[in-house]
């Protein structure tokens, strides 16, 4: 189970990984449909949005004419409503966004740029904890710029496994052969030479 659902647009794919990523450096566990294909993804999405304690509805103007996220949203109020958190990531106007989301403070980073200190951004970060803690308002400090990953490459990436002595290679389409160790690490490529 995931702490916090996000709803978008496909469109606005790249500024939901943006806001994706940050939620997950502070800790917060989040599903998005960026691996979704099949049959199933209305029982997915569905399963996911009762299980979540908060939803996070990107909003823009591609999502304003969507129907996944009006649904999205339309599932997210049945029952408790309060786990809906909206955030303007461009300049989509009020006249535009659903009727149901217009009386809850919306939350705007069309502004946003990355900075790690951004007001919203940090007010984003606590809505969602608080909803993780049954509403009490959890305090939230920008963090530290993200450094470059050393982490294993996303799933989408890999198109080929292979595990060896000491750690496991992946290949992608737009990557060369890495060497993981199997405590997610890469190791130091000094030290090889």
């Amino acid at each position: 189970m995931s702490d916090v659902f996000i709803s978008y647009s496909t469109i606005d794919r790249p500024r939901a990984h943006s806001i994706v990523d940050v939620l997950r450096r502070y800790e917060l566990s989040v599903w998005w449909d960026q691996n979704l294909i099949g049959e199933k993804i209305d029982a997915e999405i569905r399963k996911h949005i009762k299980l979540a304690k908060a939803v996070v509805v990107l909003l823009s103007r591609h999502a304003a004419n969507s129907d996944w996220v009006g649904g999205e949203i339309v599932r997210a109020t049945k029952g408790a409503s309060d786990k809906i958190v909206p955030v303007r990531i461009d300049d989509v106007s009020l006249d535009e966004l659903p009727t149901q989301l217009l009386s809850r403070h919306i939350l705007d980073l069309s502004d946003w740029n990355g900075e790690p200190g951004h007001a919203d951004l940090l007010k984003l970060v606590a809505r969602c904890k608080a909803l993780m803690d049954g509403g009490h308002s959890i305090p939230v400090r920008p963090l530290e710029p993200a450094q470059k990953s050393q982490r294993a490459p996303d799933a989408q990436v890999v198109t080929h496994i292979q595990t060896i002595s000491g750690g496991t290679v992946f290949t992608g389409p737009n990557a060369s052969n890495m060497t993981i160790t199997i405590d997610g690490t890469m190791p130091d490529r000094k030290a090889d030479k």
